[in-house]
Formats: structure tokens, sequence, C-alpha cells
């Protein structure tokens, strides 16, 4: 074996151990890139779970505030077929208290619905019987509930039909809402 042939083999050991240990050290990095990928990905997994479960919690909430802010409507509403009871008239909200995209995310279009139709009659009857020339609350009706003609036997009937109508859009909310 000639000395030429000798440092040939010399040389392509060397480089085959080079190539081996530049292969072991690229494999190990790649091993730690693609755990740290691994890692990565379960972090952003977890994020979305999180944040899936975030946005469910907070339709969940609109869900339950836009449906008590319905009820205080609608027990305002149920007094006056009892008795007078102008501040519950006055303080019982006039909007479901929401965004329309709020809305959207947390309502299907058919609830959705219901929600602006409750409203719409819970204003009308407000206007129509509660709100004086300068967007005051009355305070003073004539007559008594037991005669029939008077303005406070008209109300409690009217009261009496509106509560009856937002029963239906509450049921309409509700069967879907918290089923």
């Amino acid at each position: 074996m000639s000395i030429f042939e000798t440092v040939s083999i010399f040389m392509i050991s060397f480089i085959a151990i080079l190539f081996a240990v530049f292969f072991i050290k690229w494999n190990k990095r790649t091993l730690q890139q693609l755990a740290l990928l691994q890692n990565l990905l379960r972090t952003v997994e977890n994020l979305t779970i999180e944040t899936r479960q975030n946005s469910e919690k907070l339709n969940e909430e609109w869900r339950s505030y836009v449906f008590i802010q319905a009820l205080t409507v609608r027990e305002a509403v149920y007094k006056q077929t009892i008795a007078l009871h102008p501040q519950l008239i006055e303080d019982a909200p006039v909007t479901h208290g929401l965004s329309t995209p709020e809305l959207s995310k947390a309502f299907r279009p058919e609830e959705i619905q219901a929600i602006y139709e409750f409203w719409t009659i819970f204003n009308e009857y407000k206007s129509t019987y509660w709100l004086t020339n300068d967007n005051r609350i009355r305070t003073v009706f004539r007559g008594t509930i037991h005669d029939e003609n008077s303005e406070i036997a008209h109300l409690a009937f009217a009261s009496k039909k509106l509560v009856q109508q937002l029963d239906r859009q509450l049921k309409q909310i509700r069967a879907t809402t918290f089923t």
C-alpha cells in the first residue's frame, strides 16, 4: 500500500467521521427543534381550547344577562296588574343591553328576533301607557282598578295582555338558550 493510498484512506475516513459528527449534531438539533415545535403546538392547542372555553363562558354570561334583563321587565309589567308601580316601569331596562355583534355571538337568529320583539312590545307599552308628552313617567291615573272604564283598569288590562306576550317571547328565548 502506497503512501498515497494510505493518505487517501485517511482522508476518506476523516471526511466520513466529520460527516458522521455533523450528521449526529444536525440530527440532535433537528430533534431539539422538533421537541420545541411539538411543545409550541401543545401550547397553541391549549390556548385555543382555553379561548374557546372562555368564549363559551362569555356567551353564556351574555345569555344570562339578557334573560335577567327580560325578567326584570316582565316583573315590572306584572306588578302593574296588581297595583301601580311607576318606579318599576321607570327603572325597567329599555334594551337588552348587548351590541349586535355580541347578540349574534350568543344567540341564534330566531332568539335574536324574539329578543327584539320582546323589547319592542315593552317599549310600545311604556310609550302608550306610561310616558307623558315630555317623556316622563306618569304617576297619576284616573279611576280605580275595579272600574273597567278607568285609566287604571285599562292599564291593568294592557299589563295583563303584555305579560302574556312577554311570556311567549321569553319561552322562545329560553327554549333554545337554556336547554
